[in-house]
């Protein structure tokens, strides 16, 4: 619909029309008095008082049958408007895209017929202009804002677009199609809508590309300012305001396979950049996967796409313009120099950072079990020496007690000492038998010796022999816990303590490093003073695979236990272990020229065999938790990326020579060329040609090497820049029209 024709005021083009004032015929024209009782049956009321046909352009108002153009209602809702109601209906003028008149028209039609439909017309038009008179900033804004809401801004950002440019040239296009519908949709008549839509197609093309840069401004100042803001820009469907993954974040992490609990904060912003970036959220995935760990995510790498992975390989191997091989080369070396330093960082990781390999590692472990072992029998002979020190002893006759005690409980279960079955029971017998037959007080260490060559006794009968010596040694214990409770003894009491604690020590001593179980002997083996270096590395690690050592998951359960399950020695055990999943195993030894690491397919495939061999699995539950099995995992799918897959490269290389050679032919053919056709400085001009030619298309092709994975995103509320692009093309081509056809628009 035509709007407030400023142009035609500005150059004095608009006719002269007689106006009759409001004041007279207002309530009239809207129904709010009766007719005057001298209005003709039938005939109509003209607005200057005169009865009969109608001047030109003017209309009736189907309710009260009163004459009006559309000057007097726009002077109606001058003196009846607001700010606030202005705002509410250009916002509604703008949200479709300039057809709010048409959109009457049919309300009145339907309501009142033909001649309705035309006053509602005329009316919806006169509240516009009126709006824009007398707000017409308020105007401008709220007609913008109507753009974004339904159904425009829905159009307008179902565009997306991985580059800036991509998203300015669709945002242009769309913008021109916005243009050109509201430019025709503010003309009047056929002739007026047709000369409007070529300034809104340019002037919506041009606020619609506009509308991108602004657009990605606002973001940007949206996310410096206040996240609320931001919002309204940006897909934040995946990860909070505190930044932290969303529960929408990690129902597509699940989905993918993935455990928001077990990713590294590394991760969840990588993951939550691509997102934001508009990246598919599988490839967002796998891109964190590499990032997370400091390794350049290309495009193949994340696509898998063979074709990009050949074109990238083939120029690593020499094969292309120099611009193209030199940047394949500069980046995959760069990419795998990233992936060894991710590799020894997770590495580090497990010891807070001290870097270790298999040979410090079993260095430090038989240097801590020495210790160990020393210090639990040391304490466990102090406790022994603080007893026989406080000098308690019993009375003879009190341990001739022991004696008859051990007869009689032999005896109630049938046991025959003079029977050559129990040998070692009748000898230590004897041996009691005569400890208790003097004068004097029996020692508390005496009595403690005889308990340990007790024991000693047992650990060397046979079945029968080895029950009559449980025997004793029950009724032996009993005896003395009788005399400690009935203070049948002298000296000081503590020194029982110092005895139940000694016994304790030495228990437990005997049971780590004197044992007969395995991992007891896989203890006594690395403390074994024989044993050096590099052969406890091998128990523990294997000669060459992890898990083909001694060393399985028991025992590596026993080592934990024995060095302490935080220990420094502990950590540097893991993060030997974790190496011979990297590296060479050997290459760490002294004289060797220093730890070779494996490439990224080996790497990759070491860790996943570990994690997920029935063999070896065990054991790497006891080394590492869930959280570190989570991260190296993810490093092996992260390295695995860097791997071609099969036909991507010609691993023969005779295709790669065959081109470089093709290279040279060419060459060759166009400097021959050029000598027939000019001699030698023409075969010097077509060489010259030909390779600033290949520089040319290295130049350009170089620039798709090595390219990051570039999501899609909204092009922006494209409707609501080409609304301002597709009136400010209307205003001109009400200037341009006045100034080259004046008198003739109305």
């Amino acid at each position: 619909m035509a709007g407030y024709d400023y142009a035609s005021e500005i150059f004095g083009t608009k006719k002269a029309t007689a106006k009759a004032p409001l004041t007279d015929y207002a309530s009239e024209i809207f129904g709010t008095t009766p007719k005057p009782a001298d209005q003709p049956e039938g005939a109509q009321r003209n607005p200057d008082g005169t009865y009969g046909q109608p001047p030109e352009g003017m209309i009736a108002n189907p309710v009260t049958g009163q004459m009006t153009d559309r000057d007097l209602l726009k002077n109606h809702h001058l003196q009846n408007n607001s700010q606030g109601g202005a705002a509410v209906r250009m916002a509604g003028h703008g949200a479709t895209l300039g057809l709010s008149d048409e959109a009457a028209y049919l309300g009145g039609r339907v309501a009142a017929g033909p001649e309705g439909g035309t006053f509602a017309r005329e009316n919806e038009r006169a509240k516009v202009d009126a709006n824009r008179q007398e707000f017409p900033v308020t105007s401008l804004v709220s007609e913008m804002a109507g753009g974004l809401a339904v159904p425009a801004s829905i159009l307008s950002n179902t565009g997306k677009a991985a580059t800036f440019g991509q998203a300015a040239k669709q945002a242009a296009t769309r913008g021109a199609g916005f243009g050109a519908v509201y430019a025709a949709a503010e003309g009047e008549g056929m002739r007026d809508r047709i000369t409007r839509v070529p300034g809104g197609l340019i002037g919506g093309a041009a606020g619609g590309g506009a509308a991108v840069p602004v657009a990605k401004a606002v973001g940007w100042a949206a996310q410096k300012v206040g996240k609320p803001v931001a919002r309204l820009f940006r897909d934040r469907r995946y990860y909070t305001e505190e930044g932290g993954i969303s529960p929408a974040g990690r129902d597509a992490l699940k989905q993918l396979g993935y455990d928001a609990d077990e990713l590294s904060n590394a991760f969840a912003r990588e993951f939550s950049k691509g997102i934001d970036d508009g990246v598919d959220p599988a490839l967002a995935a796998r891109a964190a996967e590499m990032e997370e760990f400091g390794i350049p995510a290309f495009k193949h790498n994340v696509t898998g796409d063979v074709n990009d992975f050949a074109d990238f390989e083939r120029a690593r191997r020499g094969v292309g313009p120099d611009a193209v091989v030199s940047k394949a080369q500069r980046l995959g070396d760069n990419q795998e120099l990233a992936a060894r330093r991710a590799a020894d960082g997770v590495a580090k990781e497990l010891s807070e950072g001290i870097p270790s390999d298999q040979l410090d590692a079993a260095q430090a472990v038989t240097a801590r079990l020495q210790g160990l072992s020393e210090a639990e029998r040391t304490a466990a002979q102090a406790a022994y020496k603080a007893a026989d020190g406080a000098g308690v002893s019993v009375p003879g006759n009190v341990a001739k007690g022991v004696v008859q005690r051990v007869q009689g409980r032999l005896a109630a279960e049938e046991i025959d000492l003079t029977s050559d079955i129990y040998s070692n029971a009748r000898a230590y017998m004897s041996r009691l038998q005569k400890r208790g037959e003097g004068e004097g007080g029996v020692s508390l260490r005496l009595i403690e010796t005889f308990r340990k060559d007790l024991n000693a006794s047992l650990s060397r009968a046979k079945p029968d022999d080895r029950r009559a010596l449980s025997i004793i040694k029950n009724e032996y214990d009993a005896w003395v816990d009788d005399v400690v409770t009935a203070k049948l003894f002298d000296g000081d009491e503590a020194g029982f303590g110092d005895l139940k604690e000694a016994r304790r020590l030495w228990a437990e001593y005997s049971a780590k490093y004197r044992g007969k179980d395995r991992g007891s002997r896989f203890l006594q083996d690395m403390i074994d003073a024989d044993a050096g270096p590099d052969q406890v590395m091998r128990w523990m690690f294997g000669a060459s695979k992890l898990g083909s050592g001694k060393m399985n998951a028991p025992l590596a359960a026993t080592l934990r236990n024995t060095l302490g399950k935080s220990s420094d020695e502990w950590n540097l055990v893991r993060q030997a272990a974790f190496r011979q999943l990297t590296q060479k195993p050997g290459t760490e030894t002294p004289g060797a020229a220093g730890p070779i690491p494996w490439g990224p397919q080996k790497v990759s495939e070491n860790i996943r065999d570990f994690f997920n061999s029935p063999q070896t699995k065990p054991l790497a539950n006891v080394l590492f938790t869930p959280k570190e099995k989570a991260q190296m995992l993810r490093l092996s799918g992260a390295l695995k990326r860097m791997v071609p897959p099969p036909g991507a490269v010609n691993h023969s290389g005779t295709a790669y020579e065959g081109a470089r050679v093709a290279k040279k032919m060419w060459e060759g053919a166009l400097a021959l060329i050029g000598y027939k056709a000019g001699g030698p400085a023409g075969a010097v001009a077509a060489s010259a040609a030909a390779k600033g030619a290949a520089k040319g298309a290295g130049w350009l092709k170089a620039g798709k090497i090595g390219q990051k994975v570039a999501g899609e995103k909204p092009i922006g509320p494209v409707a609501a820049g080409a609304i301002p692009g597709a009136a400010a093309g209307g205003f001109a081509t009400d200037i341009a029209t006045s100034l080259l056809y004046p008198y003739q628009r109305e």
